[in-house]
């Protein structure tokens, strides 16, 4: 048994009782921009970065959609992702990972030979 279990609710066919809400914004793990070893993993070839950056996007687009049910807006597939390329939380992601690049990119140059 995988220790997935049904969440308590409504019953099928049955119109639901809960007030819809906003997903919760998706928090990647954090990267000691300090530890060269770190930065390497997050940002070098076959990093993590790439990784958490789709799970990020995936996370605003979730937000998006929720925020425009709320809203009572009809929005396509294309206006999703748009929005979802211009949230403030994959956005703030992206700034941090320039950050975290520029660092690593620092530190292999300095690494070269002299």
């Amino acid at each position: 048994m995988s220790g997935f279990t049904k969440p308590e609710g409504d019953a099928p066919g049955q119109t639901s009782t809960r007030a819809p809400s906003l997903p919760e914004p998706y928090t990647p793990p954090e990267c000691d921009f300090n530890d060269p070893a770190a930065l390497e993993a997050w940002f070098g070839n076959f990093s993590w970065f790439e990784h958490y950056r789709k799970c990020v996007l995936a996370n605003c687009r979730a937000i998006v959609r929720a925020k425009a049910t709320l809203e009572g807006r009809k929005i396509t597939v294309d206006q999703t992702d748009d929005e979802a390329h211009q949230h403030p939380n994959y956005l703030g992601f992206l700034d941090e990972g320039l950050q975290g690049r520029i660092l690593r990119e620092r530190n292999v140059l300095a690494s070269g030979p002299q």
